[in-house]
């Protein structure tokens, strides 16, 4: 189904009906691991960018990260309801995109296999999704016959990512329209589409001055 190398062209991983996917020595031709789990065909693998991990997607609804010398299982990402046909690092290696016939797309943590955004917009099936060399956008394709950008920004600093998705979640009280939007901030669920959003503030709120007591009278 797929075929890449790795970055340092030393290793090939392909991509399989028969539910595995598979590392090989280009030289040589040698199968150097199999990665065995999922429970439907693999539609795609992809090594992340340093070469120590392989991600995969696959009709049984999940993507997968690997050892790529072991086979060993790192996470599932589990949250799509239809086949995942594609999956891709970020560029530090940090988070997975996936795509899906279910019309999402989906960003996650690497590490955990948490999901951190659904990018929710497209009416049909989406085939691939890809990070921006910067990591703070991500674009997909459809069977809608339209492709999006869509703003996600980095991971925020521990503690943050709840007030980075309240900070955009108050400018709107309902989703907009979609019609003619291309950057979709960072939300838990559904994207608030705003056409160029503000940065969120952080900054801790300045202390309340209290009016301080009249001195006694001497």
């Amino acid at each position: 189904m797929s075929a890449a190398f790795s970055p340092d062209g030393r290793r090939v991983v392909t991509a399989s009906d028969d539910k595995t996917a598979r590392v090989w020595d280009p030289d040589t031709g040698r199968e150097i691991a199999t990665l065995k789990g999922h429970e439907g065909s693999v539609r795609s693998a992809a090594f992340s960018p340093d070469g120590g991990r392989v991600v995969t997607a696959s009709h049984d609804e999940t993507a997968r990260v690997w050892d790529p010398d072991t086979g060993r299982e790192i996470a599932s990402l589990k949250g799509h309801k239809w086949p995942v046909y594609s999956a891709a690092f970020s560029s530090d290696g940090r988070r997975v995109v996936t795509a899906s016939e279910d019309t999402t797309a989906c960003v996650w943590n690497a590490v955990s296999g948490r999901e951190i955004v659904s990018l929710i917009g497209h009416g049909m099936g989406v085939y691939s999704a890809a990070f921006s060399p910067d990591g703070r956008r991500v674009v997909t394709a459809s069977n809608d016959y339209t492709a999006r950008v869509w703003s996600v920004g980095a991971i925020p600093p521990p503690g943050n990512i709840l007030q980075v998705a309240c900070a955009y979640l108050r400018m709107h009280k309902d989703p907009v329209s979609l019609d003619g939007v291309t950057d979709y901030p960072l939300t838990f669920d559904r994207p608030i589409c705003v056409r160029d959003p503000p940065p969120p503030d952080l900054a801790p709120e300045p202390p309340a001055v209290r009016p301080q007591a009249p001195k006694p009278a001497e």
